[in-house]
């Protein structure tokens, strides 16, 4: 059992990386997207 929890654990930090550089490149890709658009 211990074992299983381990493999979930994981595969959910994985999960969770892969969430976080998805929102990071979204932020990023929102944030040059309105810097093209109002230069301030």
């Amino acid at each position: 059992m211990a074992n299983f929890a381990d493999v979930w654990r994981k595969v959910w930090l994985r999960v969770a990386d892969a969430d976080s550089l998805l929102v990071r490149t979204w932020v990023q890709e929102t944030y040059d997207d309105l810097a093209d658009r109002y230069p301030w």
